[in-house]
């Protein structure tokens, strides 16, 4: 799993260490629907586009060297200001951030973090 931006590091990949934590990863996809309701009551549905994959991945014991990493990327791609590409290790994407990277300690040098990703169309 990995991320990588050409404004990051000469565009090398920001490789993971490890897998997110087990229950810790969720995709789903969003379909931006918009409902309106008519004067009689009737509603209506409209869709912008056919529905776009979001991630949130929560590691939650990660060293600092990887946590200065995801800071250097984070502001190497202006927070969500900017698309980079996201590899599962099956697929290939282009995602930016919803939500910025928030870290906690939770041992000396030792942090968590939940990161919230969305497909580019």
């Amino acid at each position: 799993m990995w991320i990588n931006s050409a404004d990051y590091d000469s565009g090398t990949n920001l490789t993971f260490p490890f897998l997110p934590d087990i229950g810790g990863q969720s995709v789903a996809k969003n379909y931006n629907n918009t409902i309106i309701e008519s004067t009689g009551g009737t509603e209506y549905a409209y869709s912008t586009h056919d529905g776009k994959l979001s991630w949130s991945l929560t590691f939650s014991n990660i060293d600092s060297t990887f946590r200065t990493n995801l800071e250097t990327f984070e502001v190497a791609v202006s927070g969500d200001g900017e698309s980079f590409t996201f590899n599962d290790d099956s697929t290939t994407y282009t995602v930016r951030f919803t939500s910025p990277l928030t870290f906690s300690e939770v041992a000396v040098q030792r942090y968590s973090v939940t990161i919230d990703m969305l497909e580019n169309s």
